[in-house]
């Protein structure tokens, strides 16, 4: 009976020893370390920043820019006190029921798909405030961008924090908050602009440019590798064939584990 001794990963660290029916040489070398995480900042990397900062600079803007429109809003279509109030708050009033589905929304279908959500809500709503013809259509435009708002909250810090380095991933987070504080100064900047002109339409729907490069730049954002391993360990417990058009994600999931992107 022998001992196969293992050395200690770290030096002044513990080793171990297994009794052994048979010698089995063992080398010297030390155990590996565990893969670090990213250490610097990768194109992958440069593309879920630019989601997160366009995310939180709409959120930014669109909790501004109304108070620069009001004046023209109000005498073009003639709104009383209690018009303005709603028009006004129900941008918060959308974002507390975005918020309240943005955390279910990021899990059932992933962190991307509810960015990429938050842009088309950004989009729509922006389009449908310059568009409308009442005041309707203009509360409903400003419920849906508060929707997008909300969203928008739950799910791209959540993104960020997924997909950053443990190195970057506290300026990632912060960089959504100070991307809203941006986001309402140029929403003040715009306003100011357009003022003169009274041009609320415009102000209103500027923000739609930027939605839609939100849109865009999110559909070619990597998946949250976390959320898809929580997926494919969901679908394993419950002993279910994984949808083939998820192998790619799920491969990017297992490089993530094992190193940076």
């Amino acid at each position: 009976m022998v001992q196969n001794c293992r050395p200690a990963r770290q030096a002044g660290g513990k080793g171990f020893c297994v009794e052994s029916p048979t010698t089995v040489p063992i080398s010297d070398t030390p155990l590996p370390e565990p893969p670090q995480s990213g250490q610097t900042v990768t194109p992958w990397l440069v593309v879920v920043l630019v989601v997160v900062l366009f995310s939180g600079g709409l959120f930014g803007y669109d909790q501004g820019v109304i108070s620069g429109a009001l004046h023209g809003m109000t005498q073009a279509l003639s709104l009383s006190r209690i018009m303005v109030a709603v028009v006004t708050s129900w941008v918060t009033l959308g974002a507390l029921f975005g918020a309240l589905a943005g955390g279910e929304l990021a899990d059932l279908i992933g962190r991307k798909r509810a960015v990429l959500i938050a842009g088309a809500m950004f989009t729509l709503g922006a389009l449908v405030q310059a568009l409308a013809p009442g005041t309707i259509v203009l509360v409903a435009g400003r419920l849906i961008v508060g929707a997008g708002v909300g969203v928008a909250a739950v799910a791209a810090p959540l993104y960020a924090a997924e997909l950053a380095p443990t190195n970057l991933r506290g300026r990632f987070v912060s960089g959504y908050q100070l991307a809203i504080t941006v986001g309402i100064f140029l929403a003040y900047l715009v306003d100011g602009w357009l003022s003169e002109s009274d041009s609320w339409r415009m102000m209103l729907g500027a923000s739609a440019v930027p939605g839609l490069l939100l849109f865009a730049v999110a559909l070619f954002a990597p998946e949250s590798p976390r959320w898809v391993l929580a997926l494919v360990r969901a679908f394993a417990a419950a002993d279910k064939p994984i949808a083939a058009v998820c192998h790619g994600e799920q491969e990017r999931g297992r490089r993530w584990e094992s190193g940076p992107i």
